[in-house]
């Protein structure tokens, strides 16, 4: 018996020794191994580094949101400005001045026509008479020599507009169609030679270099080509002998307006 029971007790002791052997080979590589926690403690670097970024992202903008203040900069009004008028709702197309400087006409695409009285510009409500364009604006407008009429050229229409008694409510007195103008109006122009006739004057824009002389019932008179390649804008003298417009050539053609023998068919030239 005893010989057995020595031969369990080494085969006990063996596989105990084993078992030890074995437990101690695989302790290191448990310990490298990472538990079930860090995992969980790493999720919070995540917010971290969200916040990092966000931080550089607002110091990359910074300088944008500096140039758009910088472009908000109200700048000072000039020392001799006089008055601002207000009251379109919508860019203006034309403004001109009444020949005694009373009236202030101006044009816009809302399709009105304001005249504003230049003696009230310094009241808190100024004076004005709105003329309505329905369906159309006008693109320029003019006033005669003697400033009893307001001449205007409708946009869409491609027409000529002439109004008068701006005291009391203003009145379209005239109008026909100026299809020879097929790329509209650059300038308007009322000459008065004299009291016995009025031509209207239209100058083409942009490549229609004509210039063509009407009567204010619409009959067209005489048409006259600058042959400059384009035209950018006219004016007349004061005494209405002449007009010169401003073109694409380094040179500015002067017409003649020459008043009629017969004041029943006027012309010009």
């Amino acid at each position: 018996m005893e010989p057995f029971l020595a031969v369990i007790v080494v085969v006990l002791l063996g596989v105990a020794g084993y078992l030890y052997l074995s437990r101690q080979s695989t302790a290191p590589t448990d310990a490298k191994r990472p538990p079930n926690g860090p995992t969980e403690v790493a999720k919070p670097s995540k917010p971290v580094a969200k916040k990092t970024v966000k931080h550089h992202h607002a110091h990359h903008h910074a300088p944008h949101s500096d140039a758009a203040k910088a472009k908000q900069v109200h700048l000072p009004d000039h020392a001799l400005l006089s008055h601002v008028l207000k009251g379109h709702t919508g860019p203006i197309t034309s403004a001109c001045f009444s020949p005694n400087g009373r009236f202030i006409a101006t044009a816009s695409t809302d399709r009105t026509i304001r005249l504003t009285l230049r003696e009230s510009l310094g009241s808190k409500n100024p004076t004005f008479k709105t003329i309505n364009i329905p369906y159309d604006y006008a693109t320029t407008c003019t006033f005669s020599c003697d400033g009893k009429t307001l001449g205007a050229v409708t946009a869409d229409g491609q027409a000529v507009h002439l109004y008068s008694k701006f005291k009391a409510k203003p009145e379209l007195t005239h109008t026909f169609p100026i299809h020879e103008h097929p790329q509209g109006v650059a300038s308007l122009l009322l000459n008065d030679v004299g009291d016995d006739w009025t031509t209207v004057v239209t100058v083409g824009k942009d490549d229609d270099t004509d210039i063509r002389c009407w009567a204010v019932d619409g009959t067209l008179l005489q048409s006259t080509n600058l042959n400059q390649l384009q035209a950018y804008h006219g004016v007349q003298s004061k005494d209405n002998r002449f007009i010169a417009v401003a073109s694409f050539t380094p040179e500015v053609k002067v017409q003649y307006m020459s008043k009629p023998r017969n004041p029943e068919t006027p012309g010009c030239a």
